[in-house]
């Protein structure tokens, strides 16, 4: 099990990385079976 309270913020940097892999990997642009974009899982 993952310890939420050991998970630290992340950096700008580290989000456009994660968003570009994202975007990469959803070819459809949020379109089918899964709407999610990576800004569900920041935590602002």
């Amino acid at each position: 099990m993952i310890d939420a309270g050991a998970a630290k913020p992340l950096s700008d940097e580290e989000v456009a990385i994660l968003k570009e892999a994202f975007d990469a990997y959803d070819t459809d642009k949020g379109g089918g079976l899964c709407e999610t974009t990576y800004s569900a899982f920041r935590a602002d």
